[in-house]
């Protein structure tokens, strides 16, 4: 077993997934102590959030300085998400999307997956209640999250903050294919 008291951080490498798992296996193994991230992934959201270097010298400058902040974390079931929870339709297209073509094209990979799956929408009728819209939609897929972007979505969520205690949600309505 680990004793955390035995060390500073932990570092990784990759993307917003690996956040993820490292995220859960922390929290199920109860260590305590700050995630220096390497961006290694294909899109990168949370690092993007974080505005964190892609040159390895200034991740370990990063990694190894004292500076960090927190971030929101939320969690479904039995499971934590670091960046975004998505449900509905088209929410695992990254899964799908063919890891060698994530080596050659990147997020671009992740868009034509998308594109492919288009034809599979089926819209899911969901009941949400908060405090700003209580109703009953017909979405195609929800995003759940603390920060700015998802799937390589830059700003999909421009004010976001990941560390003020809010998520935001973005829910895909049912409309016309052609609209969407």
């Amino acid at each position: 077993t680990i004793d955390p008291a035995e060390y500073r951080q932990v570092i990784a490498a990759g993307g917003d997934g690996t956040m993820n798992n490292c995220v859960n296996a922390m929290i199920r193994n109860n260590i305590d102590l700050p995630l220096a991230i390497f961006p290694a992934g294909t899109a990168n959201d949370f690092s993007y959030y974080l505005d964190l270097p892609l040159e390895i010298n200034s991740m370990i400058d990063i990694a190894l300085g004292s500076n960090f902040t927190y971030s929101d974390l939320g969690r479904a079931n039995d499971k934590y998400f670091l960046n975004v929870a998505p449900m509905g339709t088209m929410v695992d297209v990254s899964q799908k999307t063919d890891p060698n073509l994530k080596s050659i094209l990147g997020v671009l990979s992740y868009y034509i997956r998308g594109i492919i799956e288009v034809p599979n929408l089926k819209p899911i009728p969901v009941r949400i209640t908060s405090e700003e819209f209580s109703g009953e939609e017909h979405m195609y897929f929800m995003l759940i999250m603390p920060g700015r972007s998802a799937g390589g979505f830059k700003r999909l969520s421009p004010s976001a903050e990941i560390n003020d205690g809010l998520f935001d949600v973005i829910v895909f309505r049912e409309m016309p294919l052609t609209d969407f």
